[in-house]
């Protein structure tokens, strides 16, 4: 600990007309001051201290700088032997952890030099179908067939795909009739892909009804 620096009763004249607190106050100035100016000479002589120390290592006799691996030759083989653990074969755990282990050794005739073979990515996927793919080609089907009836039964006369649908659509009186709730039975119903199977998801119980606004025109 440093000694409090004390106000010499001179000094204590000289000053104008302080108070203890204000006399306190600046004997805490000047002892902060000395502290500061301690610590600044105590680094700056470890300073130079540490520099001396570095100077008299670096010009010290019997120091090779040369690198140790420097005369070795550069083709080298580094060889990984693994580490064998040793397990208790009583353990009920043996086997399985012994199979693992087994999984990450280095094998000895691993080929280092072996050609990478590249893989060539596949340009042509197969398209996996979705519902309306499946969907469509179902109409398109019922379509064809409805076209080689009229052809069977005289009906030379060939509707394009259009009229072939419009042809095809249900009434709204048919779909009433097929459903056991004809109120959910809807102006938009035969417009869709599957009339009857979407009136008959509409009649069950607890299913949510699809805004108007929503319905396809």
């Amino acid at each position: 600990m440093t000694e409090v620096e004390m106000i010499d009763p001179s000094e204590e004249d000289a000053l104008p007309n302080l108070t203890k607190k204000e006399l306190k106050e600046l004997e805490r100035r000047r002892n902060k001051n000395k502290k500061k100016k301690e610590s600044k000479k105590k680094k700056v002589l470890r300073l130079t201290n540490g520099e001396d120390g570095a100077r008299n290592s670096d010009s010290g006799p019997g120091i090779d700088k040369t690198p140790a691996g420097s005369d070795n030759d550069d083709s080298v083989e580094v060889i990984y032997v693994g580490k064998s653990l040793e397990l208790d074969p009583s353990d009920p755990n043996y086997h399985y952890f012994s199979k693992v282990f087994e999984s990450f050794k280095i094998s000895e005739e691993v080929k280092k030099e072996e050609p990478v073979e590249k893989v060539e990515p596949e340009t042509k996927k197969e398209e996996v179908p979705t519902k309306a793919s499946i969907s469509e080609k179902i109409l398109q089907e019922e379509m064809s067939e409805k076209r080689r009836e009229q052809e069977e039964a005289g009906q030379t006369q060939t509707l394009s795909k259009r009229k072939l649908r419009l042809s095809m659509q249900p009434t709204i009186a048919e779909l009433k009739e097929v459903t056991t709730r004809p109120d959910v039975v809807e102006w938009a119903d035969v417009t869709s892909r599957d009339p009857h199977l979407l009136v008959t998801l509409k009649a069950y119980r607890n299913t949510v009804p699809v805004p108007r606004h929503w319905n396809a025109k």
